[in-house]
């Protein structure tokens, strides 16, 4: 690393053990590799993770070894994924990516020689990357690789790996990145996730139909609030509705069929979804699905809330 620091900075580097790592609480000396670097007749602490720290831990852990050793510290990196160098830029944390990137606003220094992936701006969430974070939800993901979750979904790890970027770009701090591999992470519970994620998510229904006459639907899974009340005790309006996805609304001429006004009430209604999720024994779509199809104004009966409390509470658990 010398080498690569002093090709960057056009100075001379050294780099030698932090003498006094046995004063330091053993939480942080087994947590970290730490040196000392000497930059331009300066002394810095540079600390660098032996595993995977969050970046909330991360800021806390550096202020500490900053006061202890009191000198200015350094974090130091293999790799790191976009979003958290992202923030240590905005906070002017300083850090050192090996061979790719040296950020030290203490000396005036952000340079790099390597190309970063820039991200697109990202205004919403898509329907796949939704489908994914419910999914990490259900089968409770704590740790799992770009690879597994592409597997998980049935898709290509370019369509993965687009949602991870959405991710990173919405600054949902769920993706994170080891040498070359990058991997979903979540450490709390399921529940604490569902809650983060809830501002994000949108209402799945890409078009609903208001049928004068009903279909035979039998063999189709219930949608929307038909779907909330087969898994809790809520009455259901006095139609049922169902829930497809694009290709079979294509297939079945759904558009073609006769539809009542808004304000009316239908013989039956038919949600076409974004996205499909298979759950249970697929007599419904999935819970969270089924919450997030509610209109707003369903949501504030309290009946239709308090059902919408108890799905939670019963499938968004660990």
């Amino acid at each position: 690393m010398n080498d690569y620091i002093e090709k960057m900075l056009h100075i001379k580097v050294t780099i030698s053990d932090y003498a006094d790592i046995d004063k330091l609480p053993l939480y942080l000396k087994g947590s970290y590799r730490l040196y000392i670097i000497k930059l331009m007749e300066k002394d810095c602490l540079l600390a660098e993770p032996k595993e995977f720290i969050n970046l909330s831990a991360l800021r806390k852990q550096r202020e500490q070894l900053k006061k202890l050793s009191h000198m200015e510290c350094v974090l130091c990196f293999d790799d790191v994924n976009t979003y958290t160098k992202q923030k240590l830029i905005e906070e002017a944390i300083p850090f050192i990516i090996k061979e790719k990137q040296i950020y030290m606003p203490f000396l005036g220094m952000a340079l790099t020689n390597h190309d970063e992936r820039l991200l697109q701006e990202i205004k919403e969430i898509s329907y796949l990357n939704q489908k994914l974070l419910l999914v990490a939800i259900y089968q409770k993901w704590k740790k799992i690789s770009l690879t597994e979750a592409a597997k998980a979904l049935c898709v290509s790890k370019m369509s993965v790996t687009r949602c991870f970027d959405e991710l990173e770009a919405l600054k949902i701090p769920l993706v994170s990145k080891l040498g070359r591999n990058r991997y979903f992470v979540w450490e709390q519970s399921s529940a604490a996730l569902w809650n983060m994620l809830r501002p994000f998510l949108r209402n799945p229904v890409a078009k609903e139909y208001r049928l004068d006459k009903p279909l035979d639907m039998r063999d189709f899974p219930l949608g929307g609030m038909s779907a909330l009340s087969s898994y809790t005790l809520l009455n259901d309006n006095g139609y049922r509705t169902y829930a497809i996805t694009k290709e079979l609304a294509k297939s079945l001429r759904i558009v073609d069929l006769p539809c009542i006004p808004n304000g009316e009430v239908p013989s039956e209604t038919i949600q076409v979804l974004h996205y499909d999720i298979p759950f249970g024994d697929g007599t419904a779509v999935d819970p969270l699905t089924a919450i997030l199809s509610l209109s707003d104004e369903d949501k504030k009966d309290p009946r239709i809330e308090a059902a919408i409390d108890e799905v939670v509470e019963e499938n968004v658990n660990d």
